[in-house]
């Protein structure tokens, strides 16, 4: 599912970068942009894997407490 995610995304966002001529069409800059996109995309990835552990930690905690 995150792999159908992160495929979708980048060639939407890609696809639109290249409209709004954010960068030249250069494979160069297509590829920093590229690298730029998957660095920020596992961070947040990472940042709410993190998040949902810790929710669902919470959850079961409190699940193991009631009678």
């Amino acid at each position: 599912m995150t792999l159908t995610h992160f495929t979708l995304t980048s060639l939407s966002f890609t696809s639109l970068a290249l409209l709004a001529v954010w960068f030249p069409l250069r494979w160069q800059a297509i590829l920093l942009f590229k690298t730029i996109y998957v660095f920020i995309y596992i961070l947040i990835y990472f940042i709410n894997y993190q998040k949902m552990k810790k929710e669902i930690g919470l959850i079961n905690q409190n699940l193991q407490q009631e009678p």
